[in-house]
C-alpha cells in the first residue's frame, strides 16, 4: 500500500503559496466567500487540467471520487458543480493569470541557456490551450508574446 504522497500533492508543492496568498489579497479573491477559498479554486483548476477532464459533471465526479486523497491538498468537502460555477463566475481571472505567469517564468529559469527555452514555452502554450475555458490561456498567450520573458 502507498504510504506516500500522491504525485499531484507532489506537483502543489512548486506553487509558491505565499505568492499565491499575496495574489488573494490584492485581487480580493476571497472577500464574501465561506467555504469555497481561491486555493481551493486553484486546486480543481489544476486537478481539471491535469487530468484532462472535459467539463464540469466530469470533474466533480472525478473530484469526489478522491475525496480523501484531495482533502490533504487543501479541499475539505465535497465540490459541486454549482460551486465551481459560482467561482469560476465571480473570482477574478487574473488572479490565476499571476499565479500562471509567476509559474511560467520561474520554470523558464530553471533551464537557463540551455538552449531549450523554445521548446519548453510550445510544451506549456500547448499545455494550456488543452483547456480552452480558462481566459489564462488567452492570458497566457498575450503576456508571453509582450513581456518580453521569452524572445523566439
Amino acid at each position: 500500500m502507498n504510504r506516500g504522497r500522491t504525485v499531484f500533492a507532489q506537483l502543489l508543492e512548486f506553487v509558491p503559496i505565499s505568492h499565491f496568498e499575496h495574489l488573494v489579497d490584492v485581487y480580493q479573491a476571497n472577500k464574501g466567500v465561506s467555504a469555497f477559498s481561491a486555493w481551493s479554486h486553484f486546486i480543481c483548476l489544476a486537478y481539471a487540467q491535469l487530468t484532462r477532464r472535459a467539463g464540469l459533471r466530469d470533474l466533480t465526479a472525478c473530484l469526489n471520487a478522491q475525496r480523501s486523497k484531495l482533502y490533504h491538498v487543501g479541499i475539505r468537502g465535497s465540490v459541486s458543480r454549482s460551486t465551481l460555477a459560482d467561482a469560476a463566475e465571480r473570482r477574478d481571472y487574473r488572479l490565476f493569470e499571476a499565479l500562471g505567469q509567476r509559474l511560467i517564468t520561474a520554470a523558464l529559469a530553471l533551464y537557463g541557456d540551455h538552449g531549450r527555452k523554445k521548446t519548453l514555452y510550445l510544451s506549456l502554450l500547448n499545455l494550456t490551450s488543452t483547456f480552452s475555458g480558462v481566459p489564462l490561456t488567452i492570458a497566457f498567450i498575450t503576456m508571453m508574446g509582450t513581456s518580453g520573458v521569452l524572445v523566439l
